[in-house]
């Protein structure tokens, strides 16, 4: 019997029309959907019977609840993407589960966008063009990038990056992680501090954490009356990182100058959010990983995964807590 490969999510289409996409049908029976589920029950009933599910997108929170009823044929949850907080990898390890992601693959992409961003934010570029386009021929005080401090939460591949390309523009870096790395520090050029002073210091904030528990608004009230009056904060990692809500707050007195979000509290973004009224603020629809070149190399390493667990019986880079 062929082993049953499923692609849960693939909605817009992105593996179905890959070049990557023909090699899965080499080693099992491939069923693709093409829209989002939208309950649990459904996800349940697109995955029934299959040995390896394909998770592209991270609508649905995978958990005992979804692991016991496919656990009888399930052995491999295949993620594109480096971020696991849509996953209980404890729960999936008890149902003997083996989950495997991508990480590494957008690395530059995600760095670069988040470098767009803080060039945006500083050049006013939402406004500029907004304005012109009405035929206002308007001015604006604009920032400079060289001798600006940027913080980074998070030093990770993606905020160590990111360091690297604003060390490359003249910016200077301080930067907060719970396992600070000297070594790299040293090699980069940069300072680590504690949260508290990266905060108050920073021109620009830039976040690279994971979501989680511990860093579920990590960025709220307290944090942004911190800041410095004209900041910035960047944010193309996790919306559930930052309070929304004392974000809005903070760009409508003009606490922050600005802020560069590609990640939102809820995805797709509502047409109701106050952050889509606020024209200090840039906003793109998180796809900081979306060019050729990452979507290219995190296919290719995600059906890697999927072959080398079906004829090995171990992916190339199993997905850990610690991850």
């Amino acid at each position: 019997m062929d082993i049953l490969i499923v692609v849960l999510d693939d909605f817009p289409i992105i593996l179905k029309s890959h070049s990557q996409f023909q090699r899965l049908s080499e080693v099992g029976m491939v069923k693709t959907f093409d829209t989002r589920p939208s309950t649990i029950e459904e996800v349940i009933q697109r995955a029934s019977g299959c040995h390896t599910l394909i998770l592209l997108r991270h609508h649905v929170f995978f958990n005992e609840q979804i692991f016991d009823p496919l656990s009888a044929h399930l052995r491999h949850l295949a993620i594109w993407g480096t971020g696991l907080d849509h996953v209980d990898i404890d729960s999936a390890s008890r149902f003997g589960i083996t989950v495997s992601h991508t990480p590494g693959t957008s690395t530059q992409s995600v760095a670069e966008h988040c470098m767009m961003l803080i060039f945006a934010a500083m050049r006013d570029l939402h406004r500029l063009d907004t304005n012109l386009r009405a035929g206002k021929w308007s001015s604006a005080e604009l920032m400079q990038l060289s001798g600006k401090i940027l913080g980074v939460i998070g030093t990770g591949r993606i905020g160590r990056k990111v360091v690297s390309l604003a060390k490359a523009l003249g910016m200077d870096v301080i930067a907060y992680d719970t396992q600070p790395d000297e070594d790299i520090s040293f090699k980069l050029g940069f300072e680590y501090a504690d949260l508290e002073l990266v905060l108050e210091q920073a021109d620009v904030l830039s976040l690279h954490v994971p979501s989680n528990e511990q860093t579920k608004n990590m960025i709220s009230n307290r944090e942004l009356s911190l800041m410095k009056r004209g900041a910035i904060l960047i944010n193309a990692a996790r919306g559930s990182l930052v309070d929304e809500s004392a974000l809005v707050d903070a760009l409508k007195s003009g606490h922050l100058r600005a802020a560069g979000l590609d990640v939102y509290a809820q995805e797709p973004i509502t047409e109701d959010n106050p952050l889509l009224k606020l024209d200090n603020v840039i906003l793109t629809p998180h796809v900081a990983d979306k060019t050729p070149e990452s979507v290219d190399a995190g296919m290719e390493l995600l059906v890697n995964n999927v072959i080398e667990f079906i004829q090995k019986g171990q992916p190339i880079i199993s997905a850990t807590i610690d991850n």
